[in-house]
């Protein structure tokens, strides 16, 4: 009787490990399949890559003004920083945003890039007593595209001939500024 269980216990065991196996192979198989397709829906070439030229597009105030984006020559480099006022994890890094404006605003330039519908972007700017301005693009859609911006938060430092110097995607630190600017 007990050579039997042992036979039952041993074939129970093993096809417990052929089914999780098979498991491990069809989950390593679906995470190659979704770096492909990852790797085609965010190909390198399309992130915001230091040295590549940050595109500028028609641009308005929080208030519907025209504006210039003035990032080529502007004296001095410029923190973009890209946030939509949906983004509960935007409105978390603001005081990182402001840490920084408060510790650099005399060395850099800062603007911030609202997303989303002019009157939903001026409400998160009054919100979060941004004390730097903050514009939106006419086509919001477009100037990500053009950028390769997939996502918010975003840092942007663009040098005063208008390329990206550094880039960071999340929460923000002082060290993002703290160290020279790169020539770009």
């Amino acid at each position: 009787m007990s050579q039997r269980r042992f036979l039952t216990y041993s074939a129970l065991l093993h096809s417990l490990l052929a089914l999780l196996t098979a498991a491990l192979l069809f989950v390593g198989h679906q995470n190659r399949q979704w770096k492909e397709i990852l790797a085609d829906a965010f190909p390198n070439d399309k992130i915001p890559a230091v040295g590549n030229p940050f595109v500028g597009l028609d641009i308005t105030t929080t208030d519907n003004q025209p504006a210039a984006w003035g990032i080529k020559t502007a004296d001095r480099p410029t923190v973009l920083f890209l946030f939509s006022a949906n983004c509960a994890s935007c409105e978390t890094h603001v005081d990182a945003w402001l840490d920084l404006y408060d510790q650099f605003g005399d060395e850099y330039r800062f603007l911030g890039i609202g997303l989303d519908p002019t009157a939903q972007v001026a409400d998160f700017v009054e919100r979060s007593k941004l004390p730097f301005p903050a514009v939106v693009p006419k086509d919001p859609r477009l100037f990500q595209q053009l950028n390769g911006i997939h996502a918010v938060p975003q840092t942007l430092l663009v040098s005063p001939r208008g390329s990206v110097s550094r880039h960071h995607a999340g929460r923000i630190y002082s060290d993002f500024l703290a160290s020279p600017e790169p020539a770009g």
